[in-house]
């Protein structure tokens, strides 16, 4: 229904925030690792999803679109709600999850809330049934395990350098991300920045 949403953090809840959008507040709920670092009166843009049952309507805000990716591949696993995937990504990056599904290691799963170990398999053995199959997991998994390594590092040294040219933890994760979207593949640091700044500019 949404692709997205942009406007001024209004308040912040447990688990979720009320965006301000125009003058109308959504409330979107979102993984404890996106609200790390969040403050009222910050402007963000978060790729969404909107879960409909009945008479319940609920957003749930992303920064990146890995972490709605795997938000959306939990949720076709049985046993798992958005509230139990929400969990795991407020436990856990994509990368983390990922890692434990090449080494079959449930211990990082069994360590959020909610979640056994028969759950735990279970996640990870459907997970692994979808490989080849499933054009989003295969996505979200990239290339060569030294790609995917290279490239994250590449993320975090670009978000560290925007951060130290004064943007704020949540602004600088936010602008590496939309900025990496738009430059060609493997565009140097140096061309993420700059695309990052320049969307900065753009804004005043």
């Amino acid at each position: 229904m949404f692709a997205f949403l942009q406007g001024k953090v209004a308040l912040i809840g447990a688990g979720w925030i009320a965006l301000d959008i125009h003058g109308v507040g959504y409330q979107v709920n979102l993984p404890e690792r996106t609200l790390n670092g969040l403050a009222v009166g910050s402007e963000i843009r978060l790729l969404t999803h909107c879960h409909i049952r009945e008479d319940d309507f609920q957003i749930y805000g992303f920064f990146t679109e890995e972490d709605r990716v795997l938000f959306r591949l939990l949720l076709g696993i049985s046993g798992i709600g958005p509230k139990v995937a929400i969990s795991i990504l407020s436990a856990m990056d994509p990368a983390t999850f990922l890692n434990a599904l090449e080494h079959n290691d449930i211990t990082p799963l069994t360590r959020v809330p909610g979640i056994g170990k028969k759950l735990a398999q279970r996640v990870l053995l459907e997970i692994k049934n979808r490989l080849g199959q499933d054009t989003d997991l295969q996505a979200l998994l990239g290339g060569s395990d030294t790609g995917r390594s290279a490239d994250r590092q590449q993320a975090d040294d670009a978000v560290e350098a925007m951060i130290a040219l004064g943007c704020s933890p949540v602004e600088a994760r936010e602008r590496v991300a939309a900025a990496r979207k738009e430059c060609p593949e493997n565009a140097s640091i140096e061309t993420v920045i700059k695309r990052a700044l320049s969307q900065i500019a753009r804004r005043y």
